[in-house]
């Protein structure tokens, strides 16, 4: 790259030295110099901290996201995790970060995520303003302030299905 080019640190789109923005992901643009200094400190910083788990899933869906952290400037590794029992994925696998870097890992594998799924931002908003993020109806809250279940599209929204006035294990009565 030339000193005529400045980058995006988020994606590595490369545009002409006056452009202060990234089209895409709507941040600064740096000079060269400046991604390799932001990729030696994060290298420094990682260089003696442990391994975390910061996703587990599938060989490919752990492969996609650490593709978008190979961008976001992160070296992750995917490994068997709890030593190939995982009671979540099935598969065993996980997406590991040094421990000092997990924080930015995990902010940019939401940020991949929002970027994919434009929606999902819509949904949260819903969410957040007590809506259900499929229908947009109004949740109300069961006597033990919990929402499993929209009322009027039947959305679960954290319980077992038809768990509507409890939530947790789905008997009914925690």
């Amino acid at each position: 790259m030339d000193e005529d080019v400045k980058i995006c640190p988020e994606c590595g789109a490369e545009y002409f030295s006056h452009v202060e923005e990234c089209k895409g992901c709507e941040v600064r643009l740096v000079w060269p110099g400046e991604v390799k200094e932001r990729r030696a400190e994060k290298a420094a910083a990682a260089a003696d901290s442990p391994l975390v788990c910061v996703e587990e899933g599938t060989a490919d869906r752990l492969a996609e996201l650490a593709g978008a952290l190979r961008a976001a400037g992160i070296e992750p590794q995917i490994l068997r995790a709890h030593g190939g029992k995982s009671c979540s994925s099935g598969s065993g696998l996980g997406l590991f970060v040094p421990q000092a870097l997990a924080k930015e890992a995990v902010a940019a594998m939401d940020e991949y995520w929002l970027n994919l799924h434009p929606e999902l931002k819509e949904m949260e908003e819903r969410l957040g303003a007590g809506l259900c993020p499929a229908c947009g109806a109004k949740l109300t809250m069961t006597t033990r302030g919990v929402i499993t279940e929209c009322q009027d599209c039947g959305l679960n929204l954290g319980g077992p299905p038809g768990s509507g006035s409890g939530g947790g294990d789905g008997c009914g009565t925690c």
